[in-house]
């Protein structure tokens, strides 16, 4: 966890977070001093060679593997709870309704009634 590794990304120390097996943990949790000693949390997303998102945690609510991907939810400070499968995050409660809105539109315009 010191140092960057690839997608979806752990910085920091183990700090108990499991490995999956590539040499990479599942969630990212930095451990950074600000001034007057706080401490923060932050998950870090590779998206590209060149390009990173950072988003500062509250805390790591679950992490596991299922039988065909990582699962982690985190509490970010900005964005809530998010969803991360496999390294990527997939959904948080701040932008829930973009996904849902597109689920539900295509229905609602073809409905006959």
């Amino acid at each position: 966890m010191v140092g960057a590794m690839h997608e979806g990304i752990v910085r920091g120390d183990m700090n108990g977070l499991e490995n999956n097996g590539h040499g990479q943990a599942a969630v990212a949790t930095q451990l950074l001093q600000r001034g007057g000693g706080e401490e923060s949390k932050w998950y870090e997303e590779e998206i590209d060679d060149d390009l990173k998102l950072c988003y500062s945690l509250n805390s790591v609510l679950h992490r596991g593997t299922s039988k065909y991907q990582e699962i982690a939810l985190i509490d970010t400070k900005h964005f809530g709870k998010a969803l991360i499968i496999d390294r990527k995050m997939q959904s948080t409660e701040v932008d829930e309704f973009i996904y849902h809105e597109s689920l539900i539109h295509p229905s609602l315009l073809f409905h006959p009634k």
